[in-house]
């Protein structure tokens, strides 16, 4: 397989880039969490239908997708119980098509934005150690090109909902915090636009379709140390297993994942460096997978609290 510009889509939906927002607790009105993150990963590996690990590109040496992107990501206080999320990725992917031979596309992705709803006052339960929020969001495509070759993005609206647990271990230094959800991958495309393949076209991309993606199921977990009073340790888990399993391994007539199922472990710091200021580093491996790419991700991150 010589045509591995395909497979730039697989990170889209998999970046974990503000796991060090708390979000099984809603952000007080009038206070704010702001993060600039840089990702970086390299992939010369794949996992196939049946969860082996096999080349990213057969026949082709070394790393062969590049992703070199920016996330800006925040949480707003609205009213008490409310928070406002959006991330904007501004991506910058490369493919090594063969020896010598590149192509590369820089765009910004699907903004992504969604509501976080404290649970605890529904139940009754205004205070204490314990957490709940209920999600709902969505991905919306910013009008790019979803057929070049590599594309910043598959083109659908997508639409997703989950539930969050945490809980305070104070005055231990502790936290811990589960999510579950559901995300519903549509085949509306009218946010996003194609370009005609078979004509004499200098721009590198892939005949237009519009596949019919499966639906996913969404998890996440982390733990949090506090190490005095300017570090944090995490201990990281995120993952996606489409509704059915995947049928058809990557090649020229299925470019972009529409089945996939995949586990990734990571951990991460960050180093308060200034009132409300923090730095962060974060690393996740993708543990286990059917469908997928195998890589290990590097986050560089700033952050900034804002509080009344």
């Amino acid at each position: 397989m010589r045509q591995p510009q395909f497979f730039a889509l697989l990170l889209l939906s998999s970046l974990a880039v503000a796991s060090a927002s708390a979000q099984a607790w809603t952000q007080p009105a009038g206070n704010a969490y702001l993060k600039v993150a840089h990702g970086r990963t390299a992939v010369h590996e794949q996992f196939d239908l049946d969860g082996n690990v096999i080349p990213f590109i057969e026949g082709v040496a070394g790393d062969t997708f590049l992703d070199r992107s920016v996330y800006l990501y925040g949480e707003f206080g609205v009213i008490p119980g409310f928070t406002f999320v959006a991330m904007v990725p501004i991506k910058n992917l490369t493919v090594i098509v063969d020896e010598g031979i590149e192509q590369a596309t820089v765009g910004i992705a699907d903004i992504e934005v969604r509501g976080r709803l404290d649970l605890r006052p529904l139940l009754g339960a205004t205070g204490g150690a314990l957490a709940s929020a209920f999600s709902v969001g969505a991905r919306l495509p910013t009008g790019y090109t979803r057929n070049l070759s590599p594309s910043v993005g598959s083109g659908q609206l997508d639409l997703h909902m989950s539930l969050s647990l945490g809980r305070s271990f104070h005055p231990v230094p502790v936290y811990a915090q589960a999510s579950a959800g559901f995300e519903n991958r549509s085949r509306v495309f009218g946010l996003s636009r194609t370009i005609d393949c078979t004509g004499s076209n200098d721009i590198p991309c892939i005949p237009a379709d519009e596949p019919d993606f499966d639906n996913e199921w969404l998890y996440s977990a982390e733990v949090g140390v506090s190490a005095g009073s300017r570090i944090l340790i995490q201990f990281l888990l995120n993952g996606i297993r489409s509704v059915n399993a995947p049928e058809e391994l990557f090649d020229v007539t299925n470019p972009i994942p529409t089945r996939r199922r995949f586990t990734k472990l990571g951990s991460g710091v960050t180093v308060a460096v200034g009132k409300g200021v923090g730095a962060s580093l974060q690393i996740f491996r993708t543990a286990s997978g059917r469908n997928t790419i195998r890589a290990t991700e590097y986050f560089f991150g700033l952050e900034y609290k804002i509080t009344r």
